[in-house]
């Protein structure tokens, strides 16, 4: 490598990190106004609300620091003043595990700097930094695959599914089916990076029904790692697809289906974000008739400068989503 290569966390982040900085002198003052003034508390007990609120504003300078850099020692993290390094012997040894979302994690190291997180980089940049990483990484020992696995999902975890060399069976509370390994149309696994045993998304398409578990979904039974392996062993691969987070998905369909969740994602946002303001509507229009107006109008401003930024660069995110899906989409044959 010629020279090392720089990732900070992403611009959206920066930017927010950036709004609370500027706004700490004037959320700090308004907590004092609130504090001495609305809630009637004495000098001391407000100057100390104000340098709380100011100091919890100036953390913010922790994540405009922090940085990650690339070179021919390894991946570095920079945490206020201090470097973090994970050199290259580290990542090829075989003990560092990949955890959820884009993070690394060596049992061997202190608990306190045991993990490293390359999420809060942009996408790009996390692909970049990802494709250097997996250029040295050598993945920890595989768990062995049972013959047969079981496993409960579904709400209340009352659905199970039994795989074995026969093919699946699925029993519910009314009724079981059974499917052959020859009648599974498509498995379909989508992973945080290729060099990955686990899975963000498994979707398993059934003459009937589809099946589909994820990460952080409610299931047991197995680890994600030995689900996917154990599906992989039964599952024809020319029934198999697998898509990485982050990249094109390869199909139309499964384009449609990240559009559609992710829609449907914007509405519920938007549904939630509606409910908030109401009842903090409700709640400032008691508090000006029955205590203080102009402590009313204050927290109101706190709210709005808080939150308002935050709302927006959500909205853009969703957004930026919908139309990239949409130019994948129209992209594909």
């Amino acid at each position: 490598m010629d020279r090392p290569i720089y990732f900070r966390i992403m611009r959206e982040l920066r930017r927010s990190a950036y709004y609370v900085l500027a706004a700490a002198p004037l959320l700090a003052v308004t907590a004092f106004f609130v504090s001495r003034f609305a809630r009637h508390d004495g000098t001391t007990i407000a100057i100390l609300t104000g340098g709380f609120f100011l100091l919890l504003c100036l953390t913010m300078v922790v994540p405009l620091r922090w940085s990650v850099r690339i070179d021919d020692q390894g991946v570095a993290r920079r945490l206020l003043w201090r470097w973090d390094i994970w050199t290259w012997a580290d990542i090829s040894s075989g003990r560092i595990e990949k955890r959820d979302a884009y993070a690394l994690s060596d049992p061997e190291r202190p608990w306190w700097r045991r993990s490293f997180e390359l999420g809060y980089m942009a996408p790009k940049d996390i692909a970049q930094a990802i494709k250097l990483v997996n250029a040295h990484y050598r993945l920890p020992a595989a768990a062995p695959l049972p013959d047969n696995l079981k496993i409960r999902f579904g709400n209340f975890l009352c659905r199970s599914a039994r795989f074995d060399a026969k093919g699946v069976r699925l029993r519910g509370i009314k009724e079981t089916r059974e499917y052959p390994w020859s009648e599974v149309r498509r498995l379909h696994i989508v992973r945080m990076d290729p060099l990955r045993r686990d899975f963000r998304s498994l979707e398993m398409t059934l003459p009937d029904q589809d099946l589909e578990w994820r990460k952080s979904a409610a299931w047991c039974g197995a680890t994600p790692e030995v689900l996917c392996g154990v599906l992989e062993r039964c599952v024809p691969a020319d029934r198999i697809d697998e898509d990485v987070v982050g990249e094109p998905f390869a199909k139309r369909i499964d384009i449609e289906k990240q559009l559609a969740s992710v829609r449907s994602q914007h509405r519920g946002y938007r549904y939630g974000l509606r409910v908030v303001f109401l009842l903090l509507g409700v709640c400032l229009l008691w508090m000006a008739f029955t205590r203080s107006a102009s402590g009313a109008a204050i927290m109101a401003g706190m709210a709005a400068l808080l939150n308002l930024p935050m709302c927006y660069l959500a909205e853009k995110q969703f957004r930026s989503q919908c139309q990239e899906l949409e130019q994948h989409w129209a992209e594909k044959p």
